[in-house]
């Protein structure tokens, strides 16, 4: 998954846990290792790419948050003069 340098510097921006809690991913890899057969570095790779999308889903939800916040402050400059 090509990854763009600004989801790259979001990433880095947040703390521990906020895209996807550190059990929370050792309870998914269990799962694909009990589910698939398969062995523990093929499930975090599968966990992986699931964080991945994840932090790309979070990221283009707080990008679209944040245009949204830009053009209300706009607007309401606009109103108020």
């Amino acid at each position: 998954m090509g990854m763009s340098a600004a989801l790259l510097d979001w990433r880095r921006e947040q703390k521990r846990g906020a895209i996807m809690e550190p059990a929370k991913f050792d309870e998914l890899v269990r799962k694909m290792m009990a589910k698939y057969k398969v062995d523990r570095k093929r499930a975090e790779k599968i966990v992986g790419k699931i964080y991945w999308r994840t932090a790309k889903d979070k990221f283009q939800k707080s990008q679209k948050s944040r245009e949204e916040s830009s053009v209300a402050e706009v607007l309401k400059r606009k109103m108020k003069g």
